[in-house]
């Protein structure tokens, strides 16, 4: 948690993600952290991470990414 902390204050990472394996037993919700990364970076960044960043990493638009 405290390297976590630490790399996203330090403009480290560029998405955040869910680690779950379905969607009946462990479903994506992704509340909990976008509201503990929003207070690290920003609202908007968190958001940024969970959808645009996403998306740039998908299509392969690195360049576009809000982090290094």
């Amino acid at each position: 948690k405290k390297l976590a902390h630490r790399l996203l204050k330090e403009d480290k990472v560029s998405v955040l993600a869910s680690d779950c394996h379905n969607l009946n037993r462990r479903p994506p919700n992704l509340r909990q952290g976008i509201k503990a990364t929003a207070k690290l970076v920003g609202k908007t960044k968190a958001i940024e991470m969970v959808t645009s960043n996403v998306f740039d990493l998908i299509i392969g638009d690195q360049h576009r990414l809000s982090s290094p």
